[in-house]
Order: C-alpha cells, then structure tokens, then sequence
C-alpha cells in the first residue's frame, strides 16, 4: 500500500495522475483530502490525533464510540473504520488537582489517573455526556451529533462520569473524591456522597508511574447502588478500598479492603460479583 501511494504521488506531482485526483478529491480509502493536497500516505480511519483514552461501542455492535486526549470525541463505523461524526464539545483544561493522600491528577479530554473516564455513553447508546472545563457536563444526541444540552456540575472540579442505568441520572466524580448524582435532564443534584475527611494534613506521595486510588466508579446493574473507590488518611495510616452505598438513602452497605488503591471497577450484568482493578491485580 505504501509503495502504491508514493507511486500515486509521485505521478501526480508530475502531472500524470493530477486530473483524476484533483477531480476526486479523495485519498485511497475514499477520505477527503485537505485543499491542495494530491494523495495521502497512510489513511484517516481508526486515527486520532493523540491517545485514545475512551472506547465503548454502540449497543447494536454497528459503531465505536472514542475520546482522545486531542480533545475530540468520534463516532467511527465499526466495519470500515470511517469516521461516522464528531461531537462538538466546548473543551477547557481539565483539572488539576492536589488532595491530602491522593496525589496528582492531570486531564484534558482523557481519563483522570489510571482509570475512569472524563466521558460516558450511555446505556441505549443513545446519549453521549463529556466533562467540559472543570465543572460542566455536556451532553449530545448519538444519533444526530447535536447537543442535547449543558449541565452546570458542582463546583467541585470533576474527572469522572458514568450513566444510571436508566439513563435519568449521572454519577459525577470530583477532585475532592466526592460522588455527585444529578438529574440527567435538568442537572440537579440528587444526592452527594461525600469522602471522609483527611486527618493529619496534606501526605506527599512519590510514585515512579500512574498511583492507582480513586479512579474506580460503577453503577450496580439495578441502578441501587454505586461502587466508588475511596481513600481514608488519619495519622496513623492510610486505608484504601471500594465503597458501596445505597444510591435511595446514601448510605454505606460495606467495604472491600483493596491496599493498592483502586484504578477501576464492573460489576458483573447480573450484579451478584464486583471486579476491581488494584495495582497489578485484578480482584
């Protein structure tokens, strides 16, 4: 293919070829080509223009849907690779965000720490919602690529985003490892689980690579209750494990210990097992 290119450009820029291509328009894969451009070495499909920090196909298993760290989000088709649309999304810079125990955490439009995701598709895989700046939510409709509407988020910055089940509500992560739950429709707060509080004062970690805590964010498949990671620093230690509260009351169900911190969360689909991800393991 590479060798069918070059020759493609070399005839074109000696004239041979250029007819055909200034009348087409497009490169090999059938992708336009920039204004004035002869051919194309590679092609555009599957490609971002920077990390790819979020996947998730579509229900119907027809279309992918990627976030990137070149702050865009794209719907591709599963079966050719050809970028379907691209949701417009009023991008700040992401967080940053510094708390006692926790770290630091550094986003755009990708992931925050090692895991979750500043993106989320919903269920029926008809809605896409994004963190946008530091605080707001930006939702769109798959189908057409329109913004549906503009959720102002607490005041908290935020990293992480999940869909309810059902689809009414989101699950709003923030940088002071609260959990925020507001209405999907009309952005009002449903209800805030909030951390415990920190004793001892600010702790200073150094970590050579990603510090796995506080990433993991999951919805039980009934939609009653919520997985979060969580992290609790007294003076005498530091405790790390996945918290699961009772999305009706707020409540705290149980703890599950994870040492090394929490980098992401699932729950099975019939919600009966939980998996979660801590440092090199998979418990």
């Amino acid at each position: 293919m590479f060798i069918g290119v070059l020759a493609l450009a070399i005839f074109a820029m000696t004239g041979d070829a250029q007819p055909a291509l200034d009348k087409a328009k497009t490169d090999l894969s059938g992708d336009p080509l920039p204004p004035g451009a002869l051919a194309r070495m590679g092609t555009l499909r599957w490609r971002h223009g920077a990390a790819v920090s979020y996947v998730a196909y579509t229900p119907d298993g027809k279309a992918v849907l990627t976030a990137s760290k070149d702050k865009t989000i794209r719907l591709w088709d599963r079966a050719t690779g050809k970028e379907i649309r691209r949701f417009d999304a009023k991008l700040g810079q992401g967080p940053i965000a510094i708390q006692p125990g926790i770290g630091m955490g550094m986003g755009g439009f990708n992931s925050s720490g090692s895991g979750g995701s500043r993106v989320a598709l919903s269920r029926d895989g008809k809605v896409v919602a994004a963190i946008v700046g530091n605080t707001g939510v930006q939702l769109w409709d798959v189908e057409t690529g329109k913004e549906i509407r503009q959720l102002k988020g607490p005041q908290a910055a935020l990293n992480l985003v999940v869909f309810a089940p059902d689809g009414k509500s989101l699950a709003l992560r923030g940088a002071d490892r609260s959990t925020y739950l507001v209405e999907t429709d009309t952005g009002k707060e449903i209800r805030q689980i909030k951390a415990k509080p920190t004793q001892g004062g600010m702790q200073l970690f150094i970590v050579n690579g990603p510090l796995s805590t506080d990433d993991g964010l999951a919805f039980s498949p009934d939609g009653k209750t919520i997985a979060t990671s969580e992290t609790e620093t007294t003076m005498q230690k530091t405790s790390r494990y996945v918290k699961i509260t009772d999305i009706q009351t707020g409540n705290e169900i149980r703890q599950i210990a994870a040492d090394d911190g929490v980098a992401s969360i699932a729950f099975s689909p019939d919600g009966k097992i939980l998996a979660f991800g801590s440092g090199n393991s998979i418990h």
